[in-house]
């Protein structure tokens, strides 16, 4: 099982999502898109938008790992 490729790609996702979490990464996005706006929904769009746009150019694992802990942070933020 452990050497499953699923299972090394699920691990090494958690690990980036939490390297971004502690190196700051996620809470400057995460200002950024509060900034943009204080309604949901518009916060919904713009976190939207980026990951579009992330996904363009990475791939979608590695768009994951960075736009789950920032959409998190938002929930948080804004109860």
């Amino acid at each position: 099982g452990f050497g499953n490729a699923a299972v090394i790609t699920v691990a090494a996702v958690l690990i980036i999502s939490q390297a971004l979490w502690r190196s700051g990464v996620v809470d400057a996005l995460a200002s950024a898109m509060k900034n943009i706006g204080d309604k949901r929904w518009i916060q919904m769009i713009a976190l939207t938008s980026v990951t579009t746009v992330c996904s363009a150019f990475i791939s979608n694992t590695g768009t994951m790992a960075i736009m789950i802990p920032v959409a998190l942070q938002l929930a948080r933020s804004s109860g």
